[in-house]
């Protein structure tokens, strides 16, 4: 957009977004910022390297009810150590001091923090001496460095998971870069921590696994019946990526064949009359030996030409997504297709089991051998039985297209409609970073691949078939067309500002794109939300296009839509007029966008969810079923070929309506900082939105920082002017005069 075009849109919103914003409460910030990792306690000295701040509040009824926890990665450092020790970050390119994974916690809602905790504590130690500093260096000590910090909570349960160089140092492996002027770098393993006392003491630290492959891309999740967490490991190494999405590259996105999704859990159950101390969580018993879910091992290979073969295959999973709904695991994940070449892309596949009966519990899970007869697995060196049905995971996506970032929303108690999860994920013709729709599936029972709508090509129990392989489109049984005889997904994001066509094909319109996408779910309410724009080629490659966040609903589980709702475009409109250095909306992007929903009723202040019950000691605690919260970041939108744009400030808007109405939107963080990531909390009445981020400026480096929001009544507008007929004619002139000299200039630039 032009700025002679963008004049008169300026003008009306400098004149009427100021009383739209009056007419209802505003987010405002409760007190200044807090600096959440400035040195305190276990993380002396400061060394202003803090990266992935998150952020849980606890509702458990209990002496920790309502407590705000909060993790973040930060370099290590001590007095024989002021700079600690120096490793090399793949994915930013850079050497900086190795981080450990802190905690900390407040039980007044943000206003004071416990002493800080260091969780990992592996950034002074070390288990292998590489070339990491480049093939003209001498080897030397690789420290462990923790990556980024993983975060879930479930009653007074509480479990950080991250992948950490510090590994086995008879079995770590290590993977040389060629760009990176033959860096060779170690391979990471997972690492966990748990609290049963949400967050006042913590457990030792836990390895799951040896390094013998490079793990990525951890998750974890709880409930009163068991913990679990998944992770990939890529037997050859991370791969660098080529960076062509949204991101930076060398996330876990690109693997090598062979790479699987890896599997780990531990009951919380106790026995009756007992405590949380009894179960195995509490009496720090292992998480069970880890075992694959996927099947993709299926050969050893010499990828590296040195005459030791590593485990490869012909399909990779990455990126998968987990939720424990109960004693019932939902994963699902990206796994390339293993056409070499013919068919480029990733499937979408989806996988449902009993926390303590995961694929590789199965009978005939593995292999004795490579290719060798099959029969329970033992160890996890047994290679997987790639036939078995329950390592192949249904292929929820269009087999022909790529799909990828598969996100879901699970709930135990579904409303009239049954729908009791909705998964959605990014879908379209082209490979990496091509322009995409969001497209998702409703179920109604997690284990019942009949229940998904629109409907999925079940194949018979124990068979071979169906949604599990990918099949021909063209065969005339069902059980071999595969997932081409899936009813196509519904497609969420086409043509979002027209109102959008769910059975629409990404064919349809091949140049908008749709990303980040999120969501939640409360009985039959579904709210979805992503990054949209009309022409991907036009917001990357120039600033004649941007992404505004977009916002749509169902209110009955998923089967019906309502147009999408643009929440971010009077935002950015609001800031361009307010910053002389932008000329126009499209120089703006919106970044990692969030919605956040309202947690549960206090079990102990509003028992019943009802305020108004007798039994209900503090309404505050009571949850509001329609509210949420709606947060994200503002960055420049740079031509792509000139690197990322500057990040710069964050926002935060609410409804308490279930969608039908936003408030106006508050940017709450300085402009003299680059502000990003953010991770939100709100209590159950919405009353109060709790906020973590990272600020980043070239003086103080980057850390962590909190603060509080609350709506506060607008200051009562100003009595009007008497004006004269000739005042009011005068603004008049001024108004026509602006909109004639913005015609003249959109005219002159269409010369």
């Amino acid at each position: 957009m032009k700025k002679s075009t963008l004049l008169p849109s300026l003008i009306w919103a400098s004149l009427f977004l100021p009383t739209l914003a009056l007419s209802q409460p505003v987010l405002s910030p409760t007190g200044a910022p807090i600096l959440l990792s400035g040195g305190e306690g276990e993380q002396n000295p400061d060394l202003d390297t803090t990266s992935k701040t998150k952020l849980v509040r606890l509702t458990n009824g209990g002496a920790s009810d309502g407590r705000l926890l909060t993790v973040f990665a930060d370099g290590w450092g001590s007095s024989a150590f002021p700079d600690g020790h120096r490793v090399y970050d793949v994915k930013a390119d850079i050497e900086r001091p190795a981080r450990d994974i802190f905690a900390r916690y407040s039980d007044d809602d943000g206003q004071t923090w416990s002493d800080t905790v260091n969780l990992s504590q592996t950034a002074a130690l070390t288990s292998i001496a590489t070339l990491w500093q480049g093939e003209d260096s001498a080897i030397a000590p690789f420290y462990g460095d923790s990556d980024k910090p993983n975060i879930f909570n479930s009653g007074t349960m509480v479990v950080v998971s991250w992948v950490d160089k510090y590994c086995d140092p008879d079995q770590q492996g290590s993977v040389s870069y060629i760009e990176r002027d033959f860096r060779e770098i170690p391979f990471s393993c997972v690492y966990s921590v748990r609290s049963i006392d949400g967050g006042t003491t913590w457990q030792p630290a836990q390895r799951l696994t040896s390094g013998s492959r490079d793990a990525k891309q951890d998750v974890n999740r709880g409930s009163s019946k068991a913990w679990v967490i998944t992770w990939q490991e890529d037997p050859a190494g991370l791969l660098l990526g080529e960076a062509e999405g949204p991101g930076h590259g060398a996330s876990g996105a690109i693997v090598s064949h062979g790479t699987d999704i890896w599997y780990s859990s531990i009951s919380t159950a106790f026995p009756e009359g007992g405590k949380l101390s009894d179960s195995p969580f509490g009496k720090g018993v292992p998480f069970s030996p880890p075992s694959r879910i996927t099947n993709n091992w299926t050969k050893m290979e010499d990828k590296r030409n040195d005459g030791d073969p590593i485990q490869s295959g012909t399909e990779g999973a990455s990126r998968a997504n987990l939720a424990l709904v109960g004693g019932t695991v939902v994963v699902a994940y990206e796994e390339t297709k293993g056409t070499e070449g013919i068919d480029e892309g990733k499937y979408i596949r989806y996988h449902s089991f009993p926390f303590n009966q995961p694929p590789a519990s199965v009978a005939n899970a593995c292999l004795s051998e490579l290719n060798g007869s099959p029969q329970d697995c033992q160890d996890d060196n047994l290679p997987p039985n790639a036939q078995l049905p329950q390592r192949m995971g249904c292929i929820l996506s269009a087999p022909e297209q790529n799909g990828r970032r598969v996100r879901f929303l699970p709930q135990a108690k579904p409303g009239p409609s049954g729908t009791k999860l909705f998964i959605f994920w990014k879908q379209g013709e082209y490979d990496q970073g091509g322009p995409s729709d969001i497209v998702g599936r409703l179920a109604t029972d997690y284990s019942d691949l009949s229940s998904f709508h629109p409907a999925l090509n079940v194949a018979p129990a124990d068979a071979v078939g169906g949604c599990l392989i990918r099949g021909e489109d063209d065969a005339t049984e069902p059980l071999l067309q595969g997932a081409f005889a899936n009813a196509p997904a519904m497609n969420l994001s086409h043509e979002t500002p027209l109102g959008g066509d769910l059975a629409a094909h990404s064919d349809d319109n091949p140049i908008e794109d749709a990303r980040a996408h999120r969501g939640y779910i409360r009985g039959d309410t579904l709210i979805l939300g992503y990054s949209y724009t009309p022409d991907l080629v036009l917001a990357r490659a120039t600033d004649l296009e941007h992404y505004n966040f977009w916002i749509r609903r169902s209110l009955d589980g998923g089967h019906s839509w309502e147009a999408a709702r643009d929440i971010t475009s009077e935002l950015i409109l609001a800031y361009v007029n307010q910053h002389p250095d932008y000329t126009a909306m499209a120089q703006i992007d919106v970044k990692e966008p969030r919605i956040v929903k309202a947690p549960g009723s206090s079990p102990v202040a509003c028992p019943t969810g009802d305020p108004d019950d007798p039994s209900t000691t503090d309404p505050s605690l009571c949850s509001n079923p329609e509210g949420f919260i709606v947060a994200g970041g503002l960055v420049e939108n740079t031509y792509e070929h000139l690197g990322a744009g500057r990040e710069l400030e964050l926002f935060v808007t609410r409804s308490l309506d279930a969608g039908a109405t936003y408030e106006t939107p508050l940017i709450f963080t300085a402009a003299n900082s680059e502000d990003y990531e953010s991770q939100l909390r709100v209590s159950p009445d919405l009353s109060q939105t709790y906020v973590v981020w990272n600020s980043a400026t070239e003086a103080q480096g980057v850390n962590g920082y909190f603060i509080t929001l609350a709506p506060q009544e607008p200051e009562p507008a100003p009595e009007p002017r008497r004006t004269t007929s000739s005042g009011t004619l005068g603004m008049l002139a001024l108004l026509m005069l602006g909109l004639v000299l913005a015609i003249i200039r959109f005219n002159s630039t269409k010369r």
